[in-house]
């Protein structure tokens, strides 16, 4: 199972249109998503993505690249992660693992 969506908030949003938001698998096929206001002044865009490895999502407002875009997002086939070497460990401390 691929990783099953992505979610990327906006916050504030005035006008839904003026968000540009492009999201190619490593294969260079455009993966679909939704893009949407939360009601709150913000914006939401959800995608699913379609192929293992990392994406460069670009997002752009009002034709000009947000700021850090484009975004590197790595996605992995969740059957085939395995965790080893679990330390124990604290409740909000960090935990390191292979």
């Amino acid at each position: 199972m691929l990783f099953s969506h992505g979610s990327i908030i906006f916050e504030p949003v005035t006008i839904l249109d003026s968000l540009s938001f492009h999201p190619p698998a490593p294969n260079g096929v455009n993966v679909p998503f939704r893009l949407g206001e939360r009601g709150d002044g913000t914006a939401k865009i959800d995608w699913q993505p379609t192929a293992v490895g990392s994406h460069k999502v670009f997002i752009d407002y009002a034709g000009v690249p947000i700021q850090g875009s484009p975004f590197t997002v790595k996605v992995f086939d969740a059957s085939q992660v395995r965790v080893s070497n679990i330390q124990p460990g604290l409740v909000n401390r960090p935990c390191s693992f292979n």
